[in-house]
């Protein structure tokens, strides 16, 4: 039973580390494509977005196992909203620092603190992707 589990989280470890590796590789892909051409959008969508797959694909197992013993789920909205939506903006912001909507919104010192890392992005992107997929709730029948 302990080799079981063991080997279980292990191989979940492996293919977490996986989906990291490859991530860092289309990073650094997509970093060169930005300095050669100067287009910086696809990058920039892909640090948005890598941090908030990579939540998911640490929560995914539960999910599929759940779904693989035929539970009924149903999604709390509320749940959703009132937790990931901080997360959300926070995440989307370096992106949308970068419009000129927001030079006259947000203070200065907010975007130029988002601009100096994207620590705090990234981390938001994680627990967002995270707490979409913990949104799924068993359906009470």
């Amino acid at each position: 039973m302990i080799k079981r589990r063991f080997m279980k989280y292990f191989i979940r470890s492996l293919a977490i580390i996986l989906l990291l590796y490859v991530g860092m590789d289309v990073e650094l892909m997509l970093y060169k494509y930005q300095n050669e051409t100067g287009i910086v959008v696809p990058y920039m969508l892909f640090t948005i977005l890598f941090p908030i797959l990579a939540g998911m694909a640490i929560h995914l197992p539960r999910i599929a196992i759940n779904l693989f013993h035929k539970n009924r789920f149903s999604f709390d909205w509320v749940k959703l909203f009132s937790t990931s939506l901080p997360f959300l903006f926070i995440s989307f912001s370096y992106y949308i620092l970068n419009t000129t909507l927001t030079t006259n919104i947000l203070p200065h010192s907010y975007r130029v603190k988002l601009m100096e890392t994207q620590t705090i992005v990234t981390i938001s992107g994680v627990i967002l992707g995270y707490m979409i997929l913990n949104s799924f709730k068993k359906r009470d029948e």
